[in-house]
């Protein structure tokens, strides 16, 4: 997923990922992998996930507050769409540049939710499309 390397709100991005993959010692493919050195599912971070927002809510009350379960609240297949998106749609970004970015599936259905024009896009040709995504975030 192409993002901006430093959002207008000071997200950087490009910065965490670089980061991250020079802690692992991953030099191509993806950040999270398993043990047989395929992409990891959202799931087997989740405990991670957890603990780093417990983090946050034990000196960040005003974030989340001393009463949520963060453990029943939020979890790694959802909350972090759901935040970026709401954000999104919060600052103004236009709901056909939310759809393009989720590519979420239609209630019930076993297919993405995407038309057919953008399952054969090609992701180079829309980067401006893309980026404006972050450009809210």
């Amino acid at each position: 997923m192409p993002v901006l390397a430093k959002t207008p709100g000071g997200l950087q991005p490009q910065k965490w990922v670089l980061s991250e993959y020079d802690k692992r010692g991953v030099v191509s493919g993806y950040m999270f992998n398993n043990q047989d050195g395929n992409r990891a599912r959202a799931r087997a971070i989740e405990d991670k996930f957890h603990e780093r927002l417990q983090a946050i809510q034990s000196t960040r009350w005003d974030l989340i507050p001393e009463s949520t379960d963060v453990t029943e609240e939020y979890g790694t297949s959802r909350s972090l769409r759901r935040g970026s998106t709401s954000v999104t749609a919060n600052k103004g970004a236009h709901p056909q540049v939310i759809e393009f970015n989720g590519r979420w599936r239609k209630s019930g259905a076993s297919r993405p939710n995407v038309m057919i024009r953008e399952h054969y896009t090609d992701i180079r040709l829309v980067l401006d499309q893309m980026l404006e995504f972050s450009r809210f975030l």
